[in-house]
């Protein structure tokens, strides 16, 4: 019987043959897709997030700014998807509000409303996002992240908000300094703070999940 012996060659052929069908096999393509669907499902889930998160709203007497759990929603985008996505799924709100769909607190919508008095927080949503995620960091093992870090990301999304949201509201109702400040924070300190403190307790079980899921 003639035994057939390959050549380098042919089985270098052979190496390369079985690498193709690997790299190009349905599961392969699948599990290379995978973190892109949960990236758009969650940049879409947080987007609805915030516009569910307007309509639980309380109005607070002698400011055009409602109350609502937004500012409870908008860090844990960043924390969950990171910088990028996260300012995408806050840009994609803004889009929609502006656009008309009623999903800004009191179900009102469009460039009034978007640009008037409380624009400047609506927009700081989109700024904090990438300002928390550098603060947080951009390592992806969520178990090196501190709670440290964690709560100074958190400040700093709150912060960034106000900032924005009282000096918007300063300049478009030609209000004083001081009366921004009375109108578009002080009423706020105390809620805030609690809702902080839930935004923590959430990113800590929130964050390690994102990352085995790819958000991250």
């Amino acid at each position: 019987m003639t035994r057939y012996s390959a050549s380098p060659q042919s089985e270098l052929s052979i190496a390369m043959t079985l690498q193709s069908v690997t790299q190009f096999s349905p599961s392969s393509r699948t599990v290379t897709r995978l973190p892109v669907v949960h990236q758009v499902a969650g940049v879409f889930t947080l987007t609805a997030l915030t516009a569910i998160a307007a309509q639980i709203h309380l109005p607070v007497p002698g400011t055009p700014v409602p109350m609502t759990l937004q500012t409870a929603v908008v860090p844990l985008a960043a924390i969950i998807l990171g910088g990028g996505l996260g300012a995408v799924s806050m840009a994609l709100y803004l889009t929609v509000a502006l656009l008309g769909a009623p999903v800004m607190a009191h179900g009102h919508a469009g460039p009034q409303f978007v640009f008037g008095a409380t624009g400047g927080y609506l927009f700081g949503y989109i700024l904090a996002q990438p300002l928390i995620a550098r603060v947080l960091g951009t390592n992806a093992n969520a178990r090196k992240i501190s709670i440290h870090r964690l709560i100074a990301a958190i400040a700093v999304g709150y912060v960034t908000i106000f900032t924005l949201g009282v000096l918007w509201l300063m300049l478009r109702m030609n209000l004083s300094f001081s009366n921004a400040i009375a109108q578009g924070l002080t009423p706020f300190l105390v809620g805030d703070l609690i809702k902080a403190a839930i935004v923590l307790m959430i990113a800590q079980a929130a964050l390690p999940w994102a990352v085995r899921s790819g958000l991250r």
